[in-house]
C-alpha cells in the first residue's frame, strides 16, 4: 500500500499546474472505486489508472504520461 502511495504523489507532482486534472481518491470514495473498478473487465480496483479523454493509463511511466499529456495540450 505505501508503494501505491509513493506512486500517486508522484505522479500528482509530475502532472503540470496549469493541467486541469481531479484526483479521485479510491480509498476514501466508494463512488470513485465503483467507477475505477467499471474501466475494466476484471472490476479491480487497478492502481494508478489516469483517464485523458478516453486513453486509460495504467501505472505509466513518466515518459508515457508526458506523452499523453503534450498530446491534450
Amino acid at each position: 500500500m505505501q508503494k501505491d502511495v509513493i506512486k500517486h504523489n508522484s505522479i500528482k507532482i509530475f502532472i503540470p499546474h496549469n493541467l486541469d486534472y481531479a484526483f479521485l481518491d479510491v480509498e476514501k470514495n466508494l463512488k470513485y472505486a465503483e467507477e475505477l473498478r467499471n474501466l475494466y473487465s476484471n472490476k479491480k480496483l487497478n492502481f494508478s489508472t489516469i483517464a485523458i479523454h478516453h486513453k486509460k493509463l495504467r501505472n505509466p511511466s513518466e515518459k508515457e504520461l508526458q506523452k499523453w499529456i503534450d498530446k491534450t495540450l
